[in-house]
Order: structure tokens, then sequence, then C-alpha cells
């Protein structure tokens, strides 16, 4: 089976704009729907048959904006949901010094699959879900399909692609550091005989 998957993060919400981690239920705002209606434009010439996403808000939110124009069968996935923080980093700034200090806790402990801080998914728990999701959207019968999704998680999604289920913890964070993610930013992936090839990161051209 041959496929091209067009990854596409959500559009941005009040949360992204102040760089604060957000609730499940967080909502696009204004530029993000205004985000989310470019790339819809920006892909009405691929012929994608199906439209899958996160079941989180502000994913199902863009899947919907797009597939106004699409007009195609929307699932939403599970697995697709976004990397899972401590419920208490809710509401606080990226660079709270508290935050810093946990993540930097976390971090310690991330080849340890069965240590958490609280009730956060552990990098182990997040790379299982990442292979998990390219296992659901491998299984797919369609030649295009589109993927809503969230930042961190496609980069998970991304090193299971590049460097397989061995995949370490100093491996992804050079991912992390490396390869930034825009709100609405396509990435496109070739799959063929169970092997994976990234063709396009973050293409944001559609965006003012």
């Amino acid at each position: 089976m041959e496929m091209k998957v067009y990854f596409v993060r959500h559009g941005q919400t009040e949360f992204n704009a102040q760089n604060q981690y957000q609730p499940l239920d967080s909502s696009l705002s204004q530029k993000g729907i205004e985000q989310a209606q470019f790339v819809a434009k920006r892909l009405t010439d691929i012929q994608i048959k199906v439209v899958l996403s996160s079941n989180l808000k502000r994913a199902i939110q863009t899947a919907e904006i797009i597939n106004e124009k699409l007009q195609k069968e929307h699932i939403q996935i599970e697995a697709l949901r976004e990397a899972k923080r401590p419920s208490i980093f809710i509401g606080k700034n990226k660079a709270d010094q508290f935050v810093m200090d946990v993540m930097s806790l976390t971090e310690e402990h991330a080849d340890d699959p069965s240590w958490h801080y609280s009730d956060e998914e552990n990098f182990s728990d997040v790379k299982s879900r990442a292979i998990k999701a390219l296992q659901i959207i491998a299984s797919r019968s369609e030649d295009h399909i589109l993927v809503v999704t969230h930042g961190e998680f496609l980069r998970f999604i991304l090193g299971i692609l590049l460097i397989g289920e061995s995949l370490t913890f100093l491996e992804y964070k050079h991912i992390q550091n490396v390869l930034k993610t825009t709100n609405t930013g396509i990435t496109v992936c070739y799959y063929e005989k169970t092997e994976w090839k990234l063709l396009t990161w973050n293409d944001h051209a559609h965006l003012p």
C-alpha cells in the first residue's frame, strides 16, 4: 500500500499565543480560525480521501474548518492527542521556574518507564502512543490522508518515523530542540511497504 499523509498542526489557541500549557478543551483563537481557513484553501487541490484528527477540541475545530472545503469523512482518534503534561501546569507559562524545575526532574527520569511526577504521560507513554498512531494510519486503505494533530506529538511521530521504535529520549530531545512546529504547518510523509519517508516538514507558506 502506498499513501501520502499530510500532518497538520492545529490552529493557534490563546494559550499557544501566551506560551502557556493548556487544558484539554482549549479552543482556537480568532487567529487560529483564520490559520485553519488558510490551510484549508492550501489543501483543496490535494485529493484527500479521509480526515483523521485528535479528539481534543482545538484539533477537532481545525479539522472541521478544513473539512468544510474537503467534505470528507472525519474520524476522531484518541491516539493523536497531545502529550499530556502534569495537570498542575495548566495556565502556567512554559518559562515558569516551577515548570522548568519539574520538566528537568522529568528528564532526569526519562529512561525509567515507570516514573511519573504526577498525572502526566512520560516519554515511554507518549512514544508508545506515537507508535500506535502510526500503525493506525498505516492500516488505512486511502492513498491520501489528512491528519490533524499537535506540535509536541508530531515530533514524537517524526522521531518514530525517522529513527524507529528504538527512539531514545536523547534522540527525541535533539528533534525537539531543532525541529519547531508552526500552527497549521504541514508535514508530508510517504508510506510504502512498512517504510516511512519524510517529504516536507512544517510547510507554512499559506500563512500571511
